[in-house]
C-alpha cells in the first residue's frame, strides 16, 4: 500500500493600502530588522492566534495541550511587548501635552476625563483559567 498523498494549502495574496493599520504591519514586516522572512512572522502570529481552533478533533488531547500551551506563551510575550509599547506612548504623549498644556487656565470637565496619564490596559484572567492552567502544568 501508498503512503497517504501529500497536498498542500495556500493562503492568497494580501494587499492593504499602506496608510492603513494593516498596510503599516504589512511594511514593518517586509523590512523587519531579523533574518525571518515576512511569511514566516505571519505564520508565527497565525499560528499562534488560530492554533488551538484549527487542532481540535483532529489530533491526541496531549498534543492540543502542548499545541495551546505554546500557543498561549507566544501570545502572552507579544501581549506584554504591546503593553510595554502602549505604556511608553501614553506617558510620551502625555509628558509633551503637559509641557504645551496653558498651566494658567483651569482645565474644564471634559479635559479632565480625556487626560491619559492614568491609562494603564489591565489583564484579568479569570480564577477558573488559573486553576485550570495549574491543574495542567506539568513540571
Amino acid at each position: 500500500m501508498g503512503q497517504p498523498e501529500r497536498t498542500t494549502v495556500e493562503l492568497p495574496r494580501i494587499k492593504r493600502i499602506t496608510t492603513s493599520w494593516e498596510g503599516l504591519v504589512i511594511e514593518y514586516l517586509l523590512n523587519h530588522p531579523s533574518k525571518k522572512r515576512a511569511t514566516t512572522l505571519v505564520m508565527e502570529a497565525i499560528t499562534a492566534y488560530w492554533l488551538a481552533e484549527s487542532l481540535e478533533g483532529k489530533v491526541l488531547s496531549s498534543e492540543i495541550y502542548k499545541a495551546c500551551r505554546e500557543a498561549a506563551k507566544n501570545l502572552l510575550e507579544k501581549v506584554n511587548i504591546t503593553q510595554e509599547i502602549g505604556e511608553m506612548n501614553i506617558r510620551e504623549t502625555s509628558s509633551v501635552n503637559k509641557e504645551l498644556a496653558d498651566t494658567s487656565q483651569p482645565k474644564s470637565e471634559l479635559q479632565k476625563d480625556d487626560d491619559d496619564d492614568d491609562w494603564q490596559l489591565e489583564l484579568v484572567i479569570p480564577q477558573e483559567y488559573v486553576e485550570i492552567n495549574n491543574a495542567l502544568r506539568i513540571d
